[in-house]
């Protein structure tokens, strides 16, 4: 399913990026399921159209960080010590 058709991510009706693996980061900054800040979940609902899409862009860039972050460690654990 291409993202313009799949209702959760388009930012004017996103009810929420919520995936349903609710855990918190062991260092408290996000939730490792959708990748919010406590804060940017607790205000979701209340968002505007343009915080919303402003909130899906800095996932996408979470995301991002993260997958580059595995590939760093994996490339670390290869090369060995």
């Amino acid at each position: 399913m291409s993202r313009d058709r799949d209702p959760r991510l388009d930012p004017a009706s996103a009810d929420s990026p919520c995936v349903k693996v609710c855990t918190l980061h062991p260092d408290g900054s996000h939730c490792t399921g959708c990748f919010r800040t406590v804060e940017e979940i607790a205000l979701w609902r209340r968002y505007s159209a343009a915080e919303r899409r402003a909130v899906l862009a800095r996932l996408d860039e979470r995301r991002a960080a993260r997958r580059e972050a595995i590939r760093a460690r994996r490339r670390e654990r290869r090369a060995g010590p």
